[in-house]
C-alpha cells in the first residue's frame, strides 16, 4: 500500500511544477545535503536515492545519495526549474526546489522530524505544514473499506473543505512556488486519490483470486 501512495504522492508533486517555466538563470542544480540520526530501531540508511521527473524520457531519474555512517549527507541535482523531487530510502520526504537552492535536511531515520534550513528551506517547512495539517486524510481515515464508487462520492463530499484549507494556506503564504503547488495538489487531489485507491482495489483483487 506505501507504494500505492507513494506512486501517487510523486505524480501529484510532478504534475504540480508542469507549468512552471524553466528557469533563465545559468544555475541549472540545487544542492540537497543533511544529517540523518539512528532512531529506535530503524538505522541510518546507506544511501537515498531521488527522484527527478526527466521531461524529455517521460520517466524519473534515479539519483543515487550516499549516506556516511555519521548520518551526513550531500547531493548537487540538476534542476534547471521548480520541480517536485522525493527523496526515499524506505522512508523519506519530498521537496520543492528550485535552480540554485540549498536545502539543508535534519531528520531522524523515519524521516519523521524533519527540519529545513538554507535557500528553500523556508518553501519545504511551509510545505510541510501544509501537508501535516491538510484535512483529506483524517476526513477519510474514519470511513470503512468503500466501493469505488461510494469512494469518488467520499471524495467529491470532502473537496469543498479541502477548497477552504487550501485558500486560506495560500493567502497566509506569498512564496510563489508554494502557491503553485498548493494550487495544482487542489485540482488534482481528487483524481490522484481515486487512481491511488483503483490501484489498491486492483491489488486487493488479485490477491483474492491468488
Amino acid at each position: 500500500m506505501n507504494k500505492i501512495l507513494f506512486i501517487a504522492f510523486i505524480m501529484v508533486g510532478l504534475m504540480a511544477c508542469n507549468d512552471n517555466q524553466i528557469n533563465d538563470s545559468t544555475t541549472k542544480e540545487a544542492q540537497v545535503s543533511g544529517r540523518i540520526t539512528a532512531v529506535e530501531s530503524i538505522a541510518v540508511p546507506e544511501k537515498l536515492i531521488a527522484y527527478l521527473y526527466n521531461e524529455s524520457k517521460a520517466d524519473y531519474d534515479k539519483i543515487d545519495i550516499e549516506v556516511a555512517p555519521d548520518g551526513s549527507f550531500t547531493s548537487t541535482l540538476p534542476v534547471d526549474r521548480t520541480m517536485s523531487i522525493s527523496i526515499y530510502g524506505d522512508y523519506g520526504v519530498q521537496l520543492l526546489t528550485s535552480p540554485g537552492d540549498s536545502i539543508f535536511i535534519t531528520t531522524d531515520a523515519r524521516f519523521e522530524n524533519v527540519t529545513y534550513n538554507g535557500k528553500g528551506g523556508d518553501v519545504n517547512t511551509a510545505l510541510t505544514a501544509y501537508k501535516d495539517n491538510n484535512p483529506t486524510e483524517k476526513l477519510l481515515e474514519s470511513e470503512e473499506i468503500l466501493s469505488p464508487q461510494d469512494y469518488a462520492l467520499l471524495l467529491d463530499s470532502i473537496f469543498t473543505e479541502v477548497q477552504s484549507y487550501s485558500k486560506n494556506l495560500r493567502a497566509n503564504h506569498e512564496q510563489q512556488v508554494l502557491q503553485d503547488y498548493v494550487k495544482s495538489e487542489e485540482a488534482f487531489l481528487v483524481p490522484a486519490k481515486k487512481l491511488a485507491e483503483a490501484l489498491l482495489q486492483s491489488a486487493r483483487s488479485c490477491c483474492i483470486k491468488g
